[in-house]
């Protein structure tokens, strides 16, 4: 397996560690719309996954479609950072919107140092429907963002209003004359 293989085969274990990342937490959140976002965007990545490793496959090697440690680590992480997070949503959201960042990272790394045109160009075209996926999440969060945005949620705090009388008191005693 030469370099240029071996980087497609991280690029589609990092999409199917995400996929069974977003596949779990899509059946723990309660917002529909997260979790339909969720389960298509798993979907894309193993769209995506799978077009990538029957590229190797056509080349002649072995491509493992399982994973690796690290992916089972951040799952079991963003297990355990949700529940203990207030909005197991926002954790969910947030997970994948980073999730989706660093794939992205490694996508563009992966399109620049390739350089067979034509998997260069499936590179690409993964490249963009992963950017539309991220687009879509960060929207997401976004509006989930501004739905518990604890300044719009904070109780009315009771704020003193000192009387006139103890008002008049306050300035004769600091000297000062008041015109009312």
């Amino acid at each position: 397996m030469n370099r240029e293989w071996i980087i497609v085969q991280r690029l589609v274990n990092a999409l199917d560690d995400s996929r069974s990342s977003y596949g779990k937490g899509a059946g723990k959140v309660a917002d529909p719309r997260l979790r339909d976002l969720l389960e298509g965007i798993a979907g894309t990545h193993w769209r995506i996954a799978d077009d990538l490793a029957g590229q190797i496959v056509e080349t002649g090697d072995k491509v493992a479609r399982q994973g690796n440690r690290l992916g089972l680590l951040r799952t079991f992480l963003a297990e355990k950072f949700a529940q203990i997070s207030v909005d197991i949503d926002m954790a969910y959201a947030s997970h994948a919107h980073k999730r989706e960042a660093d794939i992205l990272r490694d996508f563009h790394a992966a399109v620049a140092s390739i350089r067979d045109a034509g998997l260069c160009n499936r590179l690409r075209m993964g490249c963009r429907e992963l950017e539309r996926a991220s687009m879509e999440i960060s929207c997401l969060r976004t509006t989930m963002q501004l739905r518990t945005n604890p300044r719009a949620t904070r109780a009315p705090v009771a704020v003193h209003v000192p009387t006139r009388a103890a008002t008049s008191q306050t300035v004769a005693r600091n000297g000062q004359h008041s015109n009312a």
